[in-house]
């Protein structure tokens, strides 16, 4: 199932957000997180990023490469797994690569629903790291805008799909999707505090009553 979803543009703070969120979930459940990595070392720059995010989480997480083919990484993966995907615009971008001059929307979109509605299906919990890249300057090429456009639809199925959704903005996390859970417990402290309000006005009452 997808248990959160956390969107941001770059340097957000989305992946330590993701992060921290993965290992609570994990915690509570009793079971190491996986990590799973989307990216490949196309260049220095690339090779040397994932370098050190690997050596960050080191101590953290057990790591699966999956820049291609996702869902047969994740069939092999025990039930009750917690995993953080990292991140749905790097295997997104692969696969955009891959294609070349083939590439297509509708491939691009096909792609992502199978993806994801397949992640929902399946009972591994997953938090999952996206960009958001619609709030930004309006690509320069068809192609790119081709990849902006058919991430967005991707972002919007996964939080469709989501139990929670958070965006961060600027290293501050802001939940624009709350949990079932999180929307009960809202409720009841609601009715709590309209209770004790009401206790309130009784006794106000009381003691209005009482005065000589």
């Amino acid at each position: 199932m997808i248990e959160h979803v956390v969107l941001g543009g770059a340097r957000s703070g989305k992946t330590a957000f993701a992060e921290r969120a993965t290992l609570t979930l994990a915690e509570n459940a009793h079971v190491t997180p996986l990590y799973i990595a989307t990216a490949v070392a196309t260049d220095p720059e690339m090779r040397a990023r994932i370098e050190r995010h690997v050596q960050l989480r080191a101590s953290r997480f057990v790591t699966r490469e999956a820049p291609r083919d996702m869902l047969e990484i994740v069939d092999t993966l025990d039930p009750d797994a917690v995993c953080l995907i990292d991140c749905l615009a790097t295997y997104m971008g692969t696969l955009w690569h891959d294609a070349g001059a083939r590439v297509s929307d509708d491939a691009l979109i096909a792609e992502g629903t199978a993806l994801l509605e397949g992640l929902a299906r399946r009972t591994p919990r997953f938090v999952i790291v996206s960009n958001e890249v619609g709030m930004g300057i309006v690509p320069e090429t068809a192609a790119v805008r081709m990849y902006r456009d058919a991430l967005g639809r991707w972002n919007a199925l996964a939080a469709a799909l989501a139990a929670r959704v958070t965006l961060t903005v600027a290293g501050i996390p802001v939940q624009i999707k709350p949990s079932q859970h999180d929307t009960r417990s809202r409720e009841q402290e609601l009715r709590s505090r309209e209770q004790e309000l009401r206790s309130r006005e009784q006794e106000l009452r009381s003691r209005t009553a009482d005065s000589p």
